[in-house]
């Protein structure tokens, strides 16, 4: 597990930050995330808000940092996107790489078909991949974990509106991480199921998609 440093006198621990449209609508990925094994010894909480105001997710995700990190500011925050199933281990595979900023792989829509990509680069995907071989790259926010340096490093707000940079607001805060040298390492042995919607307005879960490497995850139906 990364610990902080003998002179880190801040708390250790870690948040888990999940912005919602809908609320919790989906039992798939709130039973997920109560199952996550946690290390032990670590203080553990959660901060869960629903999107009451048309924030987006990336206002979302800036409000809620900064009301964890003005309260108490754990090193470790876990960004989690409400439509995302996570792995039980997760976490403690993040904390064991080492890294600030660690992903883990999941289905992106794309011009509302479901394709089982992961990102890598700008807005493009990473098909050449195989489940459990790590790699560099950019990845959206619906499963990631970061230390609180990265968030010392960059200045606020730190997602940004992709309607403004053209850029999933993940992907556009793992480049700016990676240029005051917070890489963010894509972990493959981390497959999400990713809750697919009819239509971006609709709040009835359709189905689940999951990332496909080189040996295929068989979909999965959503439960009500």
């Amino acid at each position: 597990m990364v610990k902080t440093t003998a002179t880190d006198a801040r708390p250790e621990g870690l948040r888990l930050i999940i912005p919602t449209r809908y609320g919790l609508q989906d039992s798939a990925c709130w039973l997920s995330w109560m199952q996550l094994e946690r290390p032990r010894g670590m203080p553990w909480g959660w901060l869960l808000k629903q999107d009451l105001d048309g924030a987006g997710a990336h206002g979302m995700r800036n409000m809620m940092v900064a009301e964890v990190r003005a309260k108490r500011d754990p090193e470790w925050y876990f960004l989690i996107d409400d439509d995302t199933i996570v792995p039980a281990d997760a976490v403690l595979k993040m904390l064991r790489s080492g890294e600030k900023i660690v992903a883990g792989a999941y289905a992106m829509r794309r011009h509302g078909e479901a394709t089982c990509l992961i990102p890598a680069g700008k807005q493009s995907a990473k098909m050449d991949w195989r489940a459990g071989e790590p790699f560099y790259g950019y990845a959206a926010a619906g499963c990631m974990l970061v230390h609180r340096d990265v968030f010392d490093g960059l200045r606020s707000p730190w997602f940004e509106d992709p309607a403004d940079t053209g850029m999933d607001e993940g992907i556009r805060f793992c480049r700016k991480a990676e240029e005051i040298g917070h890489k963010c390492l894509i972990d493959t042995s981390i497959l999400c199921g990713h809750v697919v919607r009819d239509g971006l307005e609709s709040v009835k879960p359709q189905r689940i998609i999951w990332p496909c490497p080189t040996e295929s995850v068989p979909e999965m139906e959503s439960r009500p």
